[in-house]
């Protein structure tokens, strides 16, 4: 009488190595493949936003009741350039080539003599020397009263400043606009946030703004490769403390 083999069993055996390391890896990757859903999410709202505020009509600057709440809103601002100040945002790339964002002092109407506040402004980017050897000319903005309309420029995060800027010398090279640190340099009442220059605007130039600076979709793909990566942990973890390998095989083995 032909005696039948036994079946095969699931196993365990713990491979502590491979235990550690995948325990130690899974919640990192869940974490990075939530935290760019997060930004995609974050990002959605942002375009949704701006497509909102893109279609309103521009608002006088001294209708905001709380432009920390008013990021893409069109803005008319009346005033006049100051064309002795200038930054350049630095590393600005714009189809492939190398430069800067030119921002100009706005002092803007209805401050006194002694009161006034400045608006900086962006006007676009500046094409500069790859090299750093010198700065690009500024191109001088329209003089005598000016009335501008732009969009009101909220940073989506706090830039952090590579290095100490010293730079004290106009125009000023800078990597972040940080207001706060030039109204206690210059001692000068400043608008919070810039203005970015709609087209056809006084001053304006190139306008390489873009709404967000990585897609929505790109964010979903980068959570798609930290999920997979978290599931071939999984995988690992089981192969690595089973007998399921050899299982499958054996299996693979009777059907043929």
């Amino acid at each position: 009488m032909a005696t039948t083999a036994p079946k095969a069993r699931l196993t365990l055996a713990i491979n502590w190595p491979a235990t550690v390391l995948a325990l130690a890896l899974l919640p990192l990757l869940l974490w990075l493949g939530c935290w760019q859903l997060d930004r995609a999410e974050q990002k959605r709202v942002l375009k949704a936003l701006y497509s909102q505020r893109a279609a309103s009509a521009p608002v006088p600057i001294s209708q905001l009741e709380n432009p920390a709440d008013s990021r893409y809103q069109p803005l008319i601002v009346t005033g006049q350039y100051l064309p002795q100040w200038n930054l350049l945002l630095d590393n600005k790339i714009y189809r492939g080539s190398f430069g800067y964002e030119l921002l100009t002092a706005f002092e803007l109407d209805g401050g006194a003599a002694d009161k006034s506040q400045w608006l900086w402004v962006n006007r676009g980017w500046l094409k500069g020397d790859a090299a750093r050897l010198s700065l690009p000319a500024i191109p001088p903005p329209p003089a005598g009263p000016q009335q501008l309309i732009g969009q009101l420029h909220i940073p989506q995060s706090t830039m952090m400043q590579l290095a100490a800027d010293n730079n004290k010398k106009w125009p000023r090279v800078t990597q972040v606009l940080d207001i706060k640190h030039l109204q206690q340099e210059m001692q000068q009442a400043m608008f919070p946030y810039s203005l970015r220059l709609a087209q056809g605007a006084a001053g304006v130039l190139e306008r390489n703004w873009l709404v967000v600076n990585i897609e929505p979709a790109k964010h979903t793909g980068y959570a798609v490769q930290w999920f997979s990566l978290a599931a071939m942990a999984v995988i690992i973890l089981l192969l690595a403390n089973t007998n399921l390998w050899a299982l499958y095989k054996q299996r693979k083995a009777r059907q043929q």
